[in-house]
């Protein structure tokens, strides 16, 4: 995919996109133990922009109505095609680089921990949430200058 294409991505991504690990516990949807997720979406009220994006990328695209704004779009893309996704346009993200690298890892060094002993199963769960809290922190505010990787002068 062309540079400029990602490098556009990557400045509507850090507007208007956010990075989630989600978590589903444990015997919900037949789970037999915590199960953590990655979620990348993105909203606009322009669905002519998520299209355009999940034709590029994948994903789905849903609508939904909040009250204080004009009709909304979310795309969504999850697990191995999202960390995909962010893999390539990483090299171009500055605000959302951070969960970006957490989201990158998280994904890359997941163990299947389905017929593992309960101490290797209790720890690849335990570095799951430590991933699912780091994104959480990063998206309410937590080390907010830890991506910003321009520097401009006037």
């Amino acid at each position: 995919m062309r540079k400029e294409i990602l490098a556009y991505m990557a400045g509507l991504f850090d507007g208007e996109g956010c990075i989630h690990i989600t978590k589903t516990k444990a015997g919900k949807y037949n789970h037999r133990s915590d199960y953590h997720q990655l979620q990348v979406n993105l909203v606009n009220t322009n669905k002519k922009v998520l299209d355009w994006i999940k034709n590029r990328f994948g994903g789905s695209v849903r609508r939904h109505d909040i009250k204080s704004r004009s009709k909304a779009w979310t795309w969504y893309i999850y697990t191995i095609k999202a960390k995909d996704f962010l893999k390539m346009i990483y090299p171009y993200l500055v605000i959302k680089e951070k969960q970006a690298k957490i989201a990158i890892e998280f994904r890359e060094n997941r163990k299947n921990i389905q017929w593992q002993n309960k101490e290797f199963q209790l720890k690849e769960i335990a570095r799951r949430e430590k991933c699912r809290q780091e994104i959480s922190k990063l998206n309410h505010g937590g080390d907010i200058n830890a991506g910003i990787k321009l520097s401009i002068s006037l």
